[in-house]
């Protein structure tokens, strides 16, 4: 309609890898908001470190 392309097919990987990495970043924000702890700092720097390279 806005003539941004076509969406491909999800394949039953990529929908199992997007629904395992979603419900591990609930689970750490849950963490982060309940608990927050200067070592949970430290473990997010890391993985977002990690993440970037």
């Amino acid at each position: 309609m806005l003539g941004l392309g076509v969406v491909p097919d999800r394949d039953a990987v990529q929908t199992l890898y997007a629904n395992l990495l979603g419900s591990v970043v609930v689970v750490w924000a849950l963490l982060r908001i309940v608990e927050l702890l200067s070592v949970h700092a430290l473990f997010d720097v890391v993985a977002r470190t990690l993440f970037g390279t």
